[in-house]
């Protein structure tokens, strides 16, 4: 039998049925985690969903089996509960045999870890929501941002709200960044640090 071309679904998962495309609420007592998931949510992770949630609400909704097991979106079910939500959204996958099931469970993670940033573009649109948004509701630590403004090329007059000239200074430690937020201050230089 011959391989199944990249993009071709295999013989074995063709499916039988899409999953039910209409969202309903369920209360989270009734869903529970698939026991065997192999994807593993840190803290950290649950606590970036959480503030998404708190920052856009609910946004997509958790695949589940009929009997309420989750395929897709344990990380979100987990931010949840933490946040004392009552329901859910979700979409029954019915009709979906038990390698499907698992098979999706794997692939929902999996190809997400495909993606790269054009580091360029993500600067400049973070720069242009910074005063309304918590980098935390986007997923960024203080750390990430440090290093995409650190290895970022030297940014463009539009990023830097009208101003004409700019000048970039890495600082070796916190300590050495406010003595010089401080110096340039006084000598009635406009500056801004990247990370506080």
């Amino acid at each position: 039998m011959d391989e199944p071309q990249l993009g071709q679904p295999h013989p074995k998962m063709q499916p039988d049925a899409q999953p039910n495309r209409t969202i309903a609420h369920w209360p989270i007592a009734k869903l529970k985690p698939y026991a065997r998931n192999s994807r593993i949510h840190p803290t950290k992770q649950i606590d970036q969903l959480r503030a998404s949630l708190k920052q856009f609400g609910w946004t997509m909704p958790i695949l589940i089996r009929a009997d309420g097991t989750i395929i897709a979106g344990h990380a979100r079910l987990q931010a949840a509960q933490l946040e004392r939500m009552a329901e859910v959204p979700v979409i029954v996958a019915d009709g979906w045999s038990e390698s499907q099931c698992r098979a999706y469970t794997i692939a929902d993670n999996k190809i997400a870890d495909g993606s790269n940033w054009h580091d360029d573009a993500l600067l400049e649109e973070l720069l242009a929501i910074k005063d309304d948004f918590d980098p935390q509701a986007l997923g960024y630590s203080d750390k990430e941002l440090m290093k995409l403004f650190t290895d970022a090329q030297p940014p463009t007059p539009q990023l830097l709200d009208g101003l004409q000239y700019a000048v970039i200074i890495r600082c070796r430690d916190e300590q050495q960044q406010t003595q010089l937020l401080q110096r340039f201050g006084q000598e009635g230089l406009q500056c801004e640090a990247l990370i506080s």
